[in-house]
């Protein structure tokens, strides 16, 4: 199978879109990148592919098993806040959009993308189903490219 690079798009929220929208919930899961051992890649291993913190990342740090199942149980927490806020404030009737948290590497695409780094993705936004709509004015679309 060839390399090359492959198109991508992501409705997208910007960080202070989402801070005001979810303000508590925000502030409490970006302070998880305060510790010394957490990276926005990291925290897009664990959430969108279920890989352990401990198990992927514990052998380059000198770290307690117990620090990353902490951190971890600490991580999806502050996830399910966010997430679940965002989808709340968001719902209109029975529409509601769903919050995604993703990681763009710049090794992996090229400086011409509209993302790199931690984005906060928005699914079922673009169908423009009630719930997009009424937020349609902070939604922003985003376009990137992936080498593999």
């Amino acid at each position: 199978m060839g390399m090359g690079y492959a198109g991508n798009h992501a409705v997208i929220i910007s960080d202070e879109n989402l801070e005001k929208l979810c303000p508590a919930e925000y502030k409490t899961f970006v302070k998880i990148f305060e510790s010394p051992y957490i990276s926005e890649d990291m925290v897009h291993s664990f959430l969108d592919f279920g890989e352990d913190l401990g198990d992927t990342y514990g052998g380059e740090e000198d770290v307690a098993e117990e620090t990353w199942e902490s951190l971890a149980a600490s991580l999806q927490a502050a996830w399910d806040l966010l997430a679940d806020a965002f989808r709340v404030k968001t719902a209109v009737g029975d529409s509601t959009l769903s919050l995604y948290y993703g990681y763009h590497g710049s090794d992996d695409g090229d400086r011409y993308d509209d993302i790199q780094g931690r984005y906060w993705g928005v699914d079922q936004a673009r169908v423009y189903t009630p719930a997009a709509e009424a937020v349609k004015d902070i939604l922003e679309d985003a376009f990137f490219v992936c080498y593999g």
